[in-house]
């Protein structure tokens, strides 16, 4: 739980999710409400400070309400994003806001997005079933499901030998044993209601190398 930086965007811009590309932190930020700002995008920041590189408009999300939540994650190729007012899951075209194919969330009420760098598969989390879903491939097929830890699963990310999720209700990141309901240990977010959440890795390598754990709240 210690924190070593941090940094503040804008009070009038929320961070859904965070992914990382190997070099640069990406959020999948919204306005703070409708009224001022309707829009959600993806915020490229130049490594892992609050300098942003570049802006990516997405028109397939809406921020209709307070219970909007989209999940991001970057694969190595291709964006994925995820939309809990249409219950949806989007295949981007690269590292662009552009939409190859969508297909329907295993839950009613999909969050965080993950992504499994040696299987290449999926893994998405639902809010209203508090559950963690591992996909086959990018793809609407199940390959397993279990129960997250507590009842708001937010944000994921998997290590490669471990599943780690953060939870708004509690406001505490679970390192899983690998991926499966079972957890190895648990802590408090310094802020409480945590959203997303992501690694400093090495993308294009695949070695992870684990020193932050970066979270919005």
């Amino acid at each position: 739980s210690t924190i070593s930086s941090q940094f503040n965007t804008s009070s009038l811009e929320f961070a859904y999710d965070l992914t990382f590309d190997g070099v640069n932190l990406i959020a999948l930020m919204r306005g703070n409400s409708p009224s001022d700002n309707p829009n959600i995008w993806i915020r490229i920041f130049d490594g892992v400070d609050s300098t942003k590189l570049l802006d990516i408009p997405l028109t397939h999300l809406t921020f209709k309400d307070a219970g909007t939540f989209s999940g991001l994650v970057y694969t190595g190729f291709e964006f994925i994003t995820s939309d809990n007012i249409e219950a949806k899951i989007f295949i981007h075209n690269g590292m662009t806001g552009t939409i190859l194919s969508s297909f329907a969330s295993p839950g009613t009420s999909p969050t965080g997005l993950g992504y499994d760098f040696t299987s290449g598969n999926l893994i998405s989390l639902d809010r209203i079933d508090d559950t963690v879903y591992v996909h086959s491939g990018l793809t609407s097929t199940i390959s397993t499901s279990f129960a997250s830890p507590s009842t708001d699963p937010r944000g994921v990310v998997y290590t490669s030998t471990q599943l780690i999720t953060s939870d708004e209700d509690d406001s505490k990141i679970y390192i899983h044993d690998d991926i499966s309901q079972t957890t190895l240990t648990n802590f408090a977010t310094p802020l409480p209601t945590p959203d997303g959440i992501t690694l400093d890795y090495d993308i294009k390598a695949t070695r992870f190398r684990l020193r932050n754990i970066n979270f919005t709240a």
